[in-house]
Parts: structure tokens; C-alpha cells; sequence
């Protein structure tokens, strides 16, 4: 039980936001991830590795009309989840699943949109965090990426999207796991500051489908004095959607 928890928001105080004090701790991955999940109203929307939720309450702002699962393997985050789902008034619109990347949340279920924010450290190559939940989030234990990917896959409905956000030194695998069952894929990198490397990709794709790779000019996050920059503030302030083409 995770007893230390601190209060946020996001989009100017629109969305309630509860989290741990100490450990794991979304991030503006969570909020670039919705952004970037092209959801449409009375959708349905799979986030695989809930955590406690930000993600998913980005895209429920975004889209009020969705209705969204999660499923989290951290039995002691779902509460804070739970919380955080209660806490914006859209308990009809969420539920939340213990369980691994096997667990069938729905039996014959099948989603327009699965979202994730896999962990990004092969296992083995990162060092554990004091905070058990925080390793477990960072570092791949429960699953690889490619059963991350194949869950998805699988929850799916045909031309469905997958969407992720992973670090860039792992793109070249995504794109290798994606092509084997995914068509219509785009690629959004995200520059810290204009003129050095992408560290965060954003990658989506869709099943069933056959169209090719779209490579994106991708967004700048932060200006030189280290503040975003206006089109980077307006998604992760004001939570616009992020207008890919």
C-alpha cells in the first residue's frame, strides 16, 4: 500500500491528478501519448500499463465522449488510479484491471485504440530504483516490448491503432515488431531543443492495413532558456491534440 501521495493537475487545473510522493511519477510522456492517440468520440480505448492514469485522463480530456480500459500488474497503483478516475467524475467512463499482459480484460472484446508507455530499459541494463513500482515501470520484468506489441495486436479491432511512446534508442526495434503485423505506421520525433537528437519517439500504426511508413517533422519541446516552446506549451498546458499530416 503506497500511503504518501501528492495532489497534481494538468491542462491548467482541468484534470485532477493524484500520484505517489516518492518513486514512480508520470511524466510528459504521459501527456505527449494521448496527444498523439487519434481517438475519435464514442471510441474505445485500451492503455496498457496504466500506472495511475495520466495518459488515459489526457485523452478522456481530450475526448469526452470515449470510454477507456486499463490494466496495471502494480496492484497497489490501481487505488491512486481508481482515485484519480473519481476524482474527475468519470467513473462511468473508466475501468481499471489488475493483471499481466495476458490477462483478456474482455472476453471477445476488441478496442478501436491501445496506447502504452512501455518500460524502456532492456533487462538487466538498468539499475533498480529503491521504489519497487518505479523499477518495475523503468525496466522490462513482466514482458519484452514485443509482448507489449503482440497484446495489442491481438485486443485490437481490424484497422485499429497502436500507439506508442518509447526512447529513440529503441526505434529501430519497434519499427522491426511493428512491421510484422502493423501497416499505415508514422513516426514523430521529439527534439529536446532544435538542433540535437530525438531521445522520445512517438510511434503509431494500424492493424490490418498496408499503407507506408510516414516519417514527421516531429516537435521541439524546449526553446534554448530551457521553457517549452509555443507548440510544445499549447499540448502539454493546454492539452491540444497533436496535429500530425
Amino acid at each position: 500500500m503506497i500511503h504518501n501521495i501528492e495532489h497534481t493537475t494538468l491542462f491548467n487545473g482541468n484534470v485532477t491528478v493524484y500520484q505517489p510522493e516518492q518513486g514512480y511519477r508520470f511524466a510528459l510522456d504521459s501527456v505527449v501519448l494521448a496527444a498523439f492517440t487519434p481517438a475519435k468520440d464514442h471510441q474505445t480505448v485500451l492503455e496498457l500499463g496504466i500506472g495511475v492514469g495520466a495518459a488515459s485522463l489526457a485523452l478522456a480530456f481530450q475526448h469526452p465522449n470515449i470510454t477507456i480500459h486499463g490494466i496495471e500488474i502494480q496492484t497497489d497503483i490501481i487505488p491512486i488510479t481508481q482515485k484519480n478516475i473519481d476524482a474527475n467524475g468519470w467513473t462511468n467512463r473508466f475501468k481499471v484491471f489488475s493483471g499481466n499482459l495476458t490477462t483478456r480484460l474482455v472476453d471477445g472484446h476488441y478496442y478501436d485504440h491501445v496506447m502504452m508507455n512501455p518500460p524502456f530499459f532492456e533487462g538487466h541494463t538498468y539499475t533498480d530504483s529503491p521504489y519497487a513500482h518505479k523499477t518495475l515501470s523503468h525496466g522490462e520484468s513482466d514482458g519484452l516490448l514485443k509482448d507489449w506489441i503482440h497484446e495489442a495486436h491481438r485486443a485490437l479491432k481490424s484497422r485499429g491503432y497502436i500507439t506508442i511512446v518509447h526512447t529513440a534508442r529503441r526505434l529501430d526495434e519497434i519499427l522491426s515488431l511493428l512491421t510484422e503485423k502493423f501497416g499505415g505506421i508514422e513516426v514523430f520525433p521529439l527534439w529536446p531543443k532544435l538542433g540535437t537528437p530525438a531521445k522520445r519517439v512517438l510511434v503509431r500504426a494500424r492493424k490490418s492495413v498496408n499503407s507506408p511508413m510516414k516519417l514527421h517533422a516531429g516537435l521541439v519541446l524546449h526553446q534554448e532558456d530551457g521553457t517549452f516552446t509555443p507548440e510544445s506549451a499549447q499540448i502539454i498546458h493546454q492539452g491540444q491534440k497533436i496535429n500530425a499530416i
